[in-house]
């Protein structure tokens, strides 16, 4: 058994990734930030019940999007958050991204679930905010950071 194992071990090769590596595969990595004012988000309105079409949305056009990347790439997206507002501290989070919107209406607080999450096609990506409920979500009123990595 030892033996086995032994064999196994030294058969074994390490893979380094240099850029010459990179290079002769052609692999591509674009990262680039998004900002989304408030006044970015455009509103797509449903009726007012579970299961209907309520979302903010917001279209940005690049060529980075390209057929290759359609066909043989990926795109990864992160919204930039603060969990410290006073320390302005925070940390990226993969979308789609889920988190707890706390409302107080008639002194009673609810939470709500918001989703964020984006779409890519050729030439764009679509970030959406969705209520998990199907209502309209609030308005956005702070700037959003968004980071997208196109890989190719």
């Amino acid at each position: 058994m030892l033996a086995a194992v032994l064999c196994l071990a030294a058969s074994c090769e390490k893979k380094y990734i240099t850029e010459e590596y990179i290079t002769e595969y052609h692999s591509n990595v674009t990262t680039f930030d998004i900002r989304i004012a408030p006044t970015d988000w455009l509103r797509e309105q449903g009726a007012q019940e579970p299961g209907s079409t309520n979302y903010l949305y917001y279209i940005y056009s690049s060529p980075e999007f390209s057929k290759d990347v359609m066909k043989n790439g990926a795109v990864v997206a992160y919204i930039y958050t603060l969990y410290d507002v006073n320390a302005q501290q925070g940390a990226w989070n993969l979308l789609p991204y889920v988190y707890p919107l706390e409302m107080t209406e008639e002194g009673k607080i609810t939470i709500i679930p918001e989703t964020i999450r984006c779409e890519w096609e050729e030439g764009k990506i679509t970030f959406v905010i969705q209520d998990l409920d199907g209502y309209a979500p609030l308005n956005v009123n702070e700037t959003l950071l968004m980071r997208v990595s196109v890989i190719l």
